[in-house]
């Protein structure tokens, strides 16, 4: 089949990029935008931020500081619209938008793929291996193991021919 007729039938579905603050994220970017301009639709770029996975310094220096778990909270969101905004900013010729979705990282990214009923899912890997992997786990697995559409894995380094 053609990318221009499998363009007409993936109309206004877009290739969705879950985007993280690493490299294996900014190969991905990349993959997704090929994909997207590959079948003639839009990019949607996603991250997921977690409230309750939000770090701060201890008690002590928050309240030294006068901060709040709030304070923590607010700079964290704006720190992950900022690594949105910047993936976004790395692709060029395309129709790109960016979602900010909160909650569990899995679940939030899976939600979102299948409210805007992407034709694919894009994310990458962080290539763990062993004990690391049991103990953290692999959003990349946990996305393909419940995706509502195909899931491309992009492992850290990978080449994209232009």
């Amino acid at each position: 089949m053609s990318s221009e007729i499998l363009g007409h039938v993936v109309g206004a579905r877009p290739v969705m990029c879950a985007v993280a603050d690493d490299e294996a994220s900014r190969h991905a970017v990349r993959v997704a935008a090929w994909l997207a301009g590959a079948l003639g639709t839009r990019l949607l770029l996603a991250h997921a931020f977690d409230p309750m996975g939000v770090a701060g310094p201890p008690r002590r220096e928050m309240h030294a500081r006068e901060l709040t778990d709030d304070d923590l909270v607010q700079v964290g969101r704006r720190a992950a619209q900022l690594l949105l905004d910047g993936a976004a900013g790395s692709v060029s010729g395309l129709d790109v938008a960016t979602e900010l979705v909160e909650g569990p990282v899995v679940a939030g990214l899976l939600e979102l793929a299948s409210e805007r009923w992407a034709v694919a899912l894009v994310a990458g890997t962080a290539a763990r291996g062993g004990v690391e992997r049991m103990l953290v786990g692999s959003i990349s697995g946990a996305l393909a193991a419940a995706a509502p559409c195909p899931l491309v894995a992009v492992p850290r380094g990978a080449a994209l021919d232009e």
